[in-house]
């Protein structure tokens, strides 16, 4: 294993518990109860002090505003202030400069993010009042 994070307060959706997680190659290969003592050895140990330790956030708004409105916000500064505060997830608005409305305008904001962003992401295509064709055309999206 690559990291172990020991001595935390684990929060899951039943519970608060005293406990390890164990990360190997960037995913997590173990998380259990009790003192850093039974886990593996792992390379690098970080002691979190009984501090909490949540689930990474999904954050299914944001408005990122590349292509068009860089200068608001880009994937690069958008991405690294979601993962300031815990955000591993985002999904992003389609109402763009231009608009994410047909496959073509959401393939090439595919490549305009690729590798930029620092979060696991996805996207949202636009609906108006003749585009319900094109929308039925796209693949991967929210």
């Amino acid at each position: 294993m690559n990291i172990l994070l020991k001595n935390a307060r684990i929060v899951t959706s039943e519970e608060i518990y005293e406990g390890y997680v164990a990360v190997d190659g960037g995913k997590i290969k173990e998380v259990g109860k009790g003192k850093a003592k039974l886990v593996p050895k792992c390379d690098t140990e970080y002691d979190i002090g009984g501090k909490f330790l949540l689930p990474g956030v999904i954050d299914c708004h944001v408005h990122f505003r590349a292509p068009g409105q860089e200068y608001k916000e880009d994937w690069n500064t958008g991405s690294a202030a979601a993962v300031a505060g815990g955000v591993t997830t985002v999904l992003d608005m389609p109402n763009n400069n231009p608009p994410i409305v047909s496959v073509k305008a959401l393939e090439k904001k595919r490549k305009l993010v690729a590798g930029t962003s620092r979060v696991n992401f996805g996207f949202f295509i636009g609906a108006t009042s003749d585009n319900a064709e094109e929308i039925k055309k796209a693949k991967g999206f929210a």
